[in-house]
């Protein structure tokens, strides 16, 4: 049996219990130093796109919430995944889907 990958899968998205519910929370994973978030419209979801690099829109990568006031169109939603980074640089799994892991083929620069 093969070791874990790390930075493991970051896990519990939630939004905040807020009165506004715009900011997307997460745990903590174990290996990272940093967190990546990725974004699209539920509707551009298939198989080799989970979303578009987030971090220009994050004022602190190293915490596990994120701030986000877009509202989709009636009849739409978004998609978030998160992503961890270690202390070298490995951007971690996007998660797990049907049987097999989501590649990343547009990983954060």
């Amino acid at each position: 049996m093969s070791d874990p990958l790390t930075p493991g899968e970051v896990l519990n998205l939630r939004w905040d219990a807020g009165p506004f519910k715009d900011t997307l929370l997460w745990d903590v994973e174990a290996s990272a130093v940093e967190y990546h978030v990725y974004r699209l419209p539920l509707n551009s979801l298939g198989f080799s796109l989970y979303g578009t690099c987030m971090d220009g829109m994050d004022a602190d990568r190293t915490d596990t919430e994120w701030f986000d006031d877009e509202v989709p169109a009636p009849g739409n939603g978004l998609v978030y995944l998160i992503t961890a980074e270690d202390v070298l640089g490995n951007e971690g799994t996007m998660g797990v889907a049907t049987k097999a892991e989501r590649s990343n083929f547009a990983p954060c620069p």
